[in-house]
């Protein structure tokens, strides 16, 4: 995972926080957004290898960075992680949508890393 980027998105700051921290303890680069229009910048800003997403936020919430993604950055979808703690309030209707997998909160970051190293290894 050394020299890859994830964008974690999520707007909870303790949530993005501790995800970015375990991240870079991988050797990753961590970008942080806390909303709609800070992922969306971040991926035009740069390549990214991996989205971390959470569902729920304020200000357009997960579904419509979800859909910035498939439209904009369809190779990413791939390497898209969806969180949430409420899989009927948005993860169902992405359900066969093409994205890597959904992590149910609260969840281990050893679940995280796993499954960074199965999309990294997948796409090597």
């Amino acid at each position: 995972l050394t020299g890859r980027v994830i964008l974690i998105v999520d707007d909870e700051p303790i949530i993005r926080s501790t995800l970015a921290r375990y991240c870079e303890r991988q050797r990753m680069t961590a970008v942080q957004a806390k909303d709609f229009s800070e992922a969306t910048a971040a991926l035009a800003a740069q390549a990214i290898d991996f989205v971390a997403l959470d569902l729920h936020f304020p200000g357009g919430g997960g579904t419509e960075v979800m859909r910035v993604i498939r439209e904009q950055h369809p190779t990413l979808l791939a390497n898209t992680i969806l969180m949430s703690g409420d899989l009927d309030g948005g993860a169902s209707h992405w359900i066969g949508g093409g994205y890597a997998r959904v992590l149910t909160k609260p969840f281990e970051l050893r679940t995280l890393l796993e499954t960074l190293h199965t999309l990294a290894n997948a796409s090597d």
